[in-house]
């Protein structure tokens, strides 16, 4: 029985491992969440007295270990060019500055052969050059304001001469909507294919034939985004649903997320500016204040 049992775990974490490796920017992800995860239910069973809603047993802490493994596994199969998208352009920066490089051409075209005069083109020029900078630099930033998508409006507006003589927009409908993104990296569209991952990962376990011992994790794993609020995903759960194992799991993985080095979109936070921003999570009512103090309590730090 236990090597039956180490079997299936081996499978978990290769599987796991898989997730993880297909990109650089999620490598250790699962492995760090299942090391806080285990820390901090032993922390919780030495705290807290059998009979408690926060004591793990040794089953509940296998199946929330397992589930932890598990949680990201729909990630298989989401698209590398969503997952792997360092900037909010992606891989379309070298075709835009094509694009750039081409209007500047043409407008010294214009002046060489007299149609605009040299301060005209000069002041073109500079214009041109401004606005690559702007682009550049929002294309990476982590977050931009609100007068910088005012000016991406203005920006994206840009046109040169086209096929035929035809004037053509710069920017495409695409460029802009990335250029648009208030925070982080990714389109509304392309965040719903990342949020997939957790109905995919559904599926797959719902495929598992998971023993008695093990019946919590499929429910547990897919449900890591569910927020206390009823704002979380898939299911958009209400606290009264959410079980106490994925309470423990979504701070894991939040806190995680926060902290993470190997992030494209994002600085890592130090463990103290994430456990603010957790407290501020719970104080909104996302997350369980309790589990969030307590493990500010464990001394769990980042790894």
């Amino acid at each position: 029985m236990e090597e039956i049992k180490e079997l299936f775990y081996s499978f978990v974490r290769i599987m796991s491992a898989a997730v993880d490796e297909r990109t650089p920017y999620n490598a250790s992800h699962t492995r760090q969440m299942a090391e806080y995860t285990r820390s901090f239910v032993r922390y919780l069973r030495e705290r807290f007295p059998e009979g408690s809603p926060y004591h793990m047993d040794e089953n509940r802490e296998e199946q929330l270990i397992m589930a932890t493994l598990l949680h990201d596994i729909g990630k298989i199969v989401t698209p590398l060019g969503v997952m792997n998208k360092q900037s909010r352009l992606g891989g379309r920066l070298p075709l835009l500055k094509q694009r750039f490089t081409v209007k500047k051409l043409q407008a010294k075209i214009a002046f060489l052969s007299g149609e605009v005069s040299e301060d005209a083109y000069a002041s073109e020029a500079a214009a041109l050059d401004g606005d690559w900078e702007f682009i550049e630099r929002i294309n990476t930033a982590e977050l931009i304001s609100d007068g910088d998508r005012e000016r991406v409006k203005s920006v994206t507006a840009r046109t040169y001469t086209g096929e035929n003589g035809v004037p053509a927009p710069l920017f495409e409908p695409y460029d802009i909507e990335c250029l648009s993104v208030a925070k982080g990296t990714l389109t509304d569209a392309e965040r719903e294919i990342m949020r997939e991952h957790v109905e995919i990962t559904g599926r797959f376990l719902d495929n598992i034939k998971f023993n008695k011992q093990y019946e919590n994790v499929p429910g547990w794993a897919k449900s890591h985004h569910e927020l206390l609020d009823g704002t979380g995903y898939p299911d958009r759960l209400p606290g009264s649903r959410i079980p106490t194992e994925v309470r423990i799991l979504t701070v894991m993985d939040v806190y995680d997320s926060l902290t993470a080095s190997d992030r494209p979109y994002k600085k890592a936070l130090t463990h103290e500016t994430a456990l603010r921003i957790l407290r501020s999570m719970a104080e909104e009512g996302k997350l369980d204040a309790e589990i969030v103090s307590l493990f500010s309590e464990s001394g769990i730090r980042v790894l």
